[in-house]
């Protein structure tokens, strides 16, 4: 659990509902991501400017990756083994069994939040100040279309029902 406003990344038992832990080190923690299978967490420190990738062993910080400008929604795809962790006017690529930087591609904006097709391996992410969501191929590196979100503005949460293939996006209407 993140918890920006305490500079907390705080490990939480959801069987017991108690905290058990917390991973020290970052700065303004806005995603985590988990990848068990190697086993690593990744956590994007918007005021430090990385992504920090812990232990999930023993929840300390092993590492800390460049992650762009103010780096905020974080996850993991299995399709492109890339973690991902958008900042803001670019998306940062990290190969979470090498630990590096892969690639940036840039979003021309400011992205809010983000979201994995594990159909596809393509990327939706929300771009805040122009109201769009621009559909990111990992592969190519690069932002294949945009959907503009008019007349809805200032789009933060998404969320992606892979099954029914229908992406939701959240926005404020103006009156």
């Amino acid at each position: 659990m993140a918890r920006a406003s305490h500079n907390l990344m705080g490990i939480i038992d959801t069987t017991t509902n108690r905290t058990i832990g917390a991973v020290q080190g970052l700065q303004r923690v806005l995603g985590v991501a988990l990848t068990p299978e190697y086993p690593l967490g990744f956590a994007s420190a918007g005021k430090e400017n990385v992504l920090g990738v812990f232990s999930l062993t023993d929840n300390q910080l092993a590492k800390k990756i460049p992650g762009g400008t103010d780096p905020d929604a974080t996850f993991t795809m299995k399709v492109a083994p890339r973690l991902r962790g958008p900042c803001r006017q670019e998306g940062t690529l990290i190969d979470p069994q090498t630990e590096i930087l892969v690639a940036t591609i840039d979003l021309g904006r400011e992205p809010e939040f983000c979201q994995a097709d594990p159909s596809t391996g393509l990327i939706y992410q929300n771009l805040e100040d122009t109201s769009e969501v621009v559909l990111i191929d990992p592969r190519m590196r690069a932002v294949i279309r945009r959907h503009k979100l008019a007349p809805g503005e200032g789009p933060t949460g998404l969320a992606l029902d892979a099954v029914n293939r229908r992406l939701f996006s959240t926005t404020a209407i103006r009156s």
